[in-house]
């Protein structure tokens, strides 16, 4: 037999899969170019240098309080490691702890459990520091701005701080280009009714497009909302395979943004295979929940060409830690929330989901009934064999969620 082993499980252990193939298989490994990890010294001398620029350093030196916004447990940002470098900034330009705010940018996600806040933000900051995390019901204010006649009303302990930081990681996404820059804020930070309406328009298709940035429509009314929020600095990572730093991006939440999803396409570049029989995909590092593990069909939708060939077969893979997870818009019992259907898109090919960590009842909220859903590998093993028999080619993507196919 053959062996592959896979990082999954972000958050819970960041531990090896081990996948088992039959020995007369072809088994393709498509990584992302990738890049090395950066050290704490490295990280701070870029926020070193950033901070210190005249003009953020003189917003730093007027400011009396300070709000870091960060991601929740669902994004792969190694905020542990970058969280308390941004807090010892903030030490020298004289705003103590008493005056900080970490604000978590849940949208309408499910709020995070203590143990989760330590795993991402660390013990030391979760003991020591105002830990908030954003309710898009409640301490909302208006900011000026409506959204079709929808007024927007952003997280009040956020608008009340002289200091705005968003601190995030850029990653390819269906429908802002990539996360990241002022993504936390809108729709990070929202009111549920924005919320629903920046995620309406998506399913109707009016905005958005994996990897497209310049001319987004969603991304224009973000950077709108961040200017009239004030939204001083943007502390934006970009990681690698093993949710390692392996870039960062500190300044003004459009030019640093723009410089990190130069990097970030760099960095997540994947050479796509030849025609394949199978397609493993790995929701790696987004695989916290099976509403997440979507995410692992981006590497399809930003291919230049498709690389599994018709009547093909789609694994969709993801450790699913949290179980279903929760998201108030698209979510059962959630705003929008739909019966699934078939994926048009994929065409003739079939899609196999493997999902250790939920029941096939949670499945089917999420993914067609006449989609195979596998609670184990040699179950996957066996759905294909009966498909393939002994020839098989097989792309496998270990972090697909992050990949970007171009043709090699």
């Amino acid at each position: 037999m053959k062996t592959l082993s896979l990082r999954w499980k972000a958050w819970y252990g960041d531990e090896k899969c081990t996948l088992v193939f039959p020995e007369s298989w072809d088994i393709q490994l498509c990584s992302m170019n990738e890049g090395p990890r950066l050290t704490d010294i490295d990280i701070r001398n870029v926020l070193r240098d950033s901070i210190g620029d005249e003009a953020f350093d003189a917003v730093f030196r007027r400011a009396k309080s300070a709000a870091i916004v960060v991601d929740d447990i669902t994004r792969p940002t190694p905020t542990k490691m970058l969280l308390p470098l941004v807090l010892d900034q903030l030490t020298t330009v004289g705003i103590g702890r008493a005056s900080i705010k970490i604000i978590v940018a849940l949208g309408s996600h499910a709020p995070l459990s203590e143990a989760d806040l330590r795993r991402k933000l660390g013990t030391e900051v979760v003991q020591n520091y105002n830990i908030l995390q954003h309710d898009p019901l409640k301490n909302l204010a208006e900011i000026g701005i409506h959204l079709d006649k929808i007024p927007v009303r952003i997280n009040k302990d956020f608008l009340d701080s002289d200091l705005k930081i968003s601190m995030g990681c850029i990653t390819p996404h269906p429908f802002a280009g990539f996360s990241g820059g002022g993504k936390l804020i809108l729709p990070g930070l929202a009111s549920i009714e924005i919320i629903e309406r920046t995620h309406r328009y998506v399913v109707m298709g009016f905005r958005g497009g994996m990897g497209v940035v310049e001319g987004n429509q969603f991304r224009e009314e973000v950077e709108a909302v961040c200017q009239k929020c004030d939204l001083n600095l943007i502390v934006d990572s970009v990681v690698n395979q093993e949710r390692e730093v392996t870039g960062v991006f500190v300044g003004d939440f459009k030019k640093a943004f723009s410089r990190g999803v130069e990097f970030a396409r760099k960095v997540y570049q994947t050479p796509l295979p030849r025609k394949a029989d199978v397609a493993v995909l790995s929701a790696y590092p987004k695989d916290t929940d099976l509403i997440q593990s979507e995410n692992a069909l981006n590497v399809l939708r930003s291919t230049p060409r498709s690389f599994v060939k018709d009547g093909g077969k789609i694994v969709l893979m993801s450790a699913s830690s949290h179980g279903l997870g929760v998201h108030g818009i698209f979510a059962p019992g959630g705003r929008l929330y739909r019966k699934p259907i078939r994926k048009r898109w994929l065409g003739d090919k079939d899609l196999i989901v493997y999902s250790p960590g939920v029941s096939n009842e949670e499945c089917r909220s999420i993914f067609w009934e006449g989609y195979r859903f596998c609670p184990t590998w040699e179950e996957v093993v066996r759905e294909l064999e009966t498909a393939f028999s002994d020839h098989c080619k097989v792309a496998v993507f270990p972090c697909a969620s992050l990949q970007l196919g171009v043709d090699p």
